[in-house]
C-alpha cells in the first residue's frame, strides 16, 4: 500500500494542506489575517499572550492540531481540551511531562502514603509559567493502555482575547486505517479508538 500523505485542514480559509506545509500556511492564511485585522476594528479589544501549539501522536503522527492557547490557561484547561478533542473514553487518569517535570490533576495527593511521584506537580499551573518558545513535552492518557502524545510550542505572540481559551487553528483530515483481515477501510476519528477497535471491526467483518 502507497505511505499516505498526512494532510490537514485551515480553520480560517478551510483549505487542505500537507502536515509540513501548515505550520507556513497559518504564518501567510491570508483569512487568518483579515478574520484577525477585522475583529481588531470593531472596538478596542485586550490583547493577550498566546501560544502557537502542535500537539499530534507519538506513535501515530498522522493524528495532529495546531492551537493557539492563552498564556494565562493552565495545563488542567489543556488537558480537558485533549479528553474532550481526541481521547476521552472512560475518565481515565492522565499527565504531562515538561522539561522533566510530570504534572497531573491530583499531584501531592498521594505523598502521605508514599505514592507520591518525583517532581510530580499540579496541572492547575498557567501555561506561561512552563512553555517557552521551542519548549517540547509529552501528554500521557489512560496509563494502562497509555495514549502518548507529543507537544511543540512553536511562538508566542500577542492577539485579540477571544473568549476561548484554545482554538483549533488547523488539525488532520481523518486518515484512512486499512483494516487487513475485514479487506476494507476503516476510518477512525479518535487516537483512543485506533487502540481499541481494529480488533473488534475485524471480529464484526470477518464473520
Amino acid at each position: 500500500m502507497a505511505r499516505q500523505t498526512s494532510k490537514g485542514v485551515c480553520t480560517f480559509c478551510r483549505g487542505e494542506f500537507s502536515k509540513s506545509a501548515m505550520t507556513r500556511h497559518l504564518e501567510a492564511c491570508q483569512h487568518r489575517a483579515i478574520t484577525e485585522t477585522k475583529a481588531a476594528g470593531r472596538k478596542i479589544v485586550q490583547r493577550v499572550s498566546k501560544f502557537h501549539l502542535v500537539v499530534e501522536g507519538r506513535d501515530l503522527p498522522m493524528y495532529w492540531m495546531h492551537l493557539e492557547a492563552t498564556a494565562s490557561t493552565t495545563l488542567a484547561t489543556l488537558d480537558r481540551f485533549l479528553r474532550e478533542t481526541w481521547l476521552e473514553c472512560c475518565g481515565h487518569l492522565s499527565a504531562f511531562e515538561i522539561a522533566g517535570v510530570r504534572y497531573t490533576v491530583d499531584a501531592g495527593m498521594g505523598d502521605d502514603w508514599g505514592m507520591g511521584e518525583r517532581d510530580e506537580k499540579s496541572m492547575r499551573v498557567r501555561l506561561e509559567k512552563v512553555l517557552r518558545p521551542g519548549q517540547t513535552g509529552t501528554y500521557e492518557y489512560d496509563f494502562g493502555t497509555t495514549t502518548e502524545l507529543r507537544l511543540r510550542v512553536l511562538s508566542e505572540d500577542e492577539a485579540e482575547t477571544k473568549g476561548r481559551a484554545i482554538q483549533v487553528l488547523a488539525r488532520n483530515t481523518s486518515p484512512v486505517i486499512l483494516c487487513f483481515a475485514a479487506r476494507r477501510d476503516v476510518r477512525l476519528y479518535r487516537i483512543i479508538l485506533l487502540l481499541i477497535l481494529p480488533c473488534i471491526w475485524c471480529q464484526m467483518v470477518s464473520k
